[in-house]
């Protein structure tokens, strides 16, 4: 018994290092915004995440596991970004959103007669994600890519993901029809109006940058969270399948009181 809470335990925090570290690396890379082979990996990372913590939830039914898998989750996310106070800062709320996620899902696993994997992790995989994406927010802001960003490497940023667009069948199948001269003269101009739009619509809110783009990146990352939690919902099924095939775990049947309302 208390080898499989500590092996529960030991997966949490491994995969949560995997998953910072998947997120450090690419945000660390020289265009992560614009290399989409390289948010491959961290988005599995975060779909694995979100299963295997569900799963752990559902079975770690002490309190004080889940506290020890969440404070060294969280402690091993400086192992991959640099310690400063604001790690500190967002622990309660990073604890607060794991800790009420695994009370819903011991919750609501309870409310079903047939263990339901899907709909027992749903609700408490939500906060799990939102936790997830909060340190990676707060890990992108405090590295230089974030901390120290400015409307010209927004600029920047923006030129080369439109650069990269030229590469596309149907944009050099329109730019073949133009002499060579015209289409520099096109990427040229494309070029100067993105530099000039961006600093007039950002121009004002330079110094206020750094703590946007982090938290525009939040919003990003909850932008695709239905499909981190559909898919680590999907791998969570089978996992659990795993681990009743393997005798892991077992499911039994007990006879519960139920209240009902009556006129």
């Amino acid at each position: 018994m208390h080898v499989k809470r500590i092996s529960l335990i030991i997966a949490v925090v491994v995969v949560s290092m995997l998953t910072w570290w998947a997120a450090s690396t690419w945000l660390s890379g020289p265009g992560p915004f614009t290399d989409y082979v390289g948010m491959i990996f961290p988005a599995v990372m975060i779909i694995v995440l979100s299963a295997v913590v569900g799963i752990a939830w559902l079975l770690l039914e002490h309190p004080l596991d889940r506290v020890a898998a969440i404070l060294a989750s969280w402690a091993s996310f400086v192992i991959f970004f640099s310690p400063d106070v604001w790690y500190l800062s967002i622990l309660p709320v990073f604890t607060g959103f794991w800790y009420i996620g695994s009370r819903r899902i011991q919750h609501d696993i309870m409310e079903h007669t047939k263990i339901r994997i899907w709909s027992g992790l749903d609700r408490g995989v939500r906060l799990v994600l939102l936790g997830v994406y909060l340190m990676i927010s707060l890990g992108f802001f405090l590295m230089p890519i974030g901390h120290t960003a400015d409307v010209n490497l927004i600029s920047r940023g923006l030129q080369d993901s439109v650069k990269s667009s030229y590469s596309s069948q149907l944009v050099q199948s329109q730019l073949n029809q133009l002499p060579q001269s015209q289409q520099t003269q096109v990427e040229t101009q494309l070029t100067k109006q993105i530099d000039t739009q961006v600093h007039q619509w950002l121009g004002p809110l330079a110094p206020y940058l750094p703590p946007l783009l982090a938290f525009g990146f939040f919003l990003i990352l909850w932008g695709f969270s239905f499909i981190f939690r559909e898919t680590g919902l999907a791998l969570a099924v089978p996992l659990f399948a795993l681990l009743k095939a393997t005798g892991f775990v077992t499911v039994g049947e007990k006879d519960v009181k139920a209240d009902v309302v009556t006129l």
